[in-house]
């Protein structure tokens, strides 16, 4: 276990998070010190980092998600546990195609509905999500 003596840290502790794949947080922790420490210390050494979030995804259930069955970054973002950006970023890298919202006009009201998979619950998300998969079988 690496001790953190007062509010000085070594470099050689620093390089052996690193090199196990610590994230920031978890640095912290393990050096019993705050975020902002570690990073100015990362910086004092030169010592660089990737502290950025890896998302897990399957990207064939991705595409399905997002272009087939039209879910929002927003919804994906939360059943994947990152963020909008990051699911955006994926999904740009693997060029998939833009998708449009389908508006209606619903004459009877003279109002545009918008229909959306977002709007559906949570449940119904996974219920598809699983019908889709089950389907595919």
């Amino acid at each position: 276990m690496i001790e953190n003596t007062g509010n000085m840290l070594s470099e050689e502790d620093l390089q052996g998070c690193l090199d196990c794949s610590l994230n920031l947080k978890e640095i912290a922790t393990r050096l019993k010190c705050n975020g902002i420490t570690v990073t100015s210390y990362l910086k004092k050494f030169g010592l660089k980092s990737e502290f950025k979030k890896k998302i897990n995804v399957d990207i064939n259930e991705l595409y399905k998600l997002r272009v087939s069955s039209q879910w929002n970054y927003e919804d994906l973002a939360e059943l994947y546990q990152a963020s909008k950006s990051g699911i955006r970023k994926i999904c740009e890298h693997f060029e998939f195609p833009k998708i449009e919202v389908a508006r209606l006009h619903d004459a009877e009201i003279g109002k545009l509905e918008v229909k959306r998979i977002s709007e559906k619950s949570k449940e119904e998300k996974t219920n598809i999500l699983l019908q889709e998969l089950l389907d595919s079988l």
